[in-house]
């Protein structure tokens, strides 16, 4: 049985990874691939994320073959230019089919295993549309847990040619929810030497 996060029950948040940037500091390298302690990022994150939601979806844009092998569906960017994050977001929430949606990086390997019954309180006290970690020093735009229903206004912001995720975040009743406890938890891979 999955745990209830102050009343959003597991089953009605799906886990979304992005992992469709390009990796410009890396070379282009796909980050989600690169191996850290024998596992590749994205299966750290995996590993993390699958206890907390009901379901999980990542968002990639090349090397699908082996995203398609975690067994999870896989979603392509349907902006035709790359986007940023905000485009990887939008493209999963379309085939969300749950009323909430964690979005979270690949390239964060140790996140918190408390990651969503934080940001679920913090949701729920505040009733807000988005509830956005703070790691005490700074928002974490790319680590949310925000309703489904959200997909539309992220396609009009894309299509406005507004993709950046801190100003969309903003232009909707946020909450942050503190990680200031756990603040290395939000550390990602960015470059070779962070590796």
């Amino acid at each position: 049985m999955q745990p209830q996060h102050s009343s959003i029950p597991a089953h009605q948040i799906t886990g979304v990874i992005l992992a469709g940037g390009q990796a410009r500091r890396m070379n282009g390298v796909d980050k989600g691939l690169l191996v850290l302690h024998g596992k590749p990022l994205i299966t750290h994150v995996i590993d993390t994320i699958k206890p907390q939601v009901g379901c999980l979806i990542i968002n990639a844009n090349r090397n699908l073959d082996h995203y398609h092998a975690y067994g999870y569906p896989v979603v392509q960017d349907t902006s035709p230019d790359p986007a940023g994050p905000l485009s990887g977001m939008a493209s999963a929430l379309f085939v969300t089919r749950t009323e909430y949606a964690l979005i979270v990086p690949c390239d964060s390997p140790h996140l918190p295993h408390d990651l969503v019954t934080r940001l679920a309180t913090a949701f729920m006290q505040a009733h807000a549309a988005i509830a956005v970690a703070h790691d005490g020093t700074r928002m974490q735009p790319v680590v949310i847990l925000l309703r489904r229903e959200l997909a539309a206004d992220m396609l009009q912001s894309l299509t406005r040619g507004h993709n950046k995720v801190e100003r969309w975040i903003t232009s909707h009743r946020f909450v942050l929810a503190d990680f200031s406890d756990q603040s290395q938890a939000f550390k990602n891979i960015n470059t070779a030497e962070d590796l």
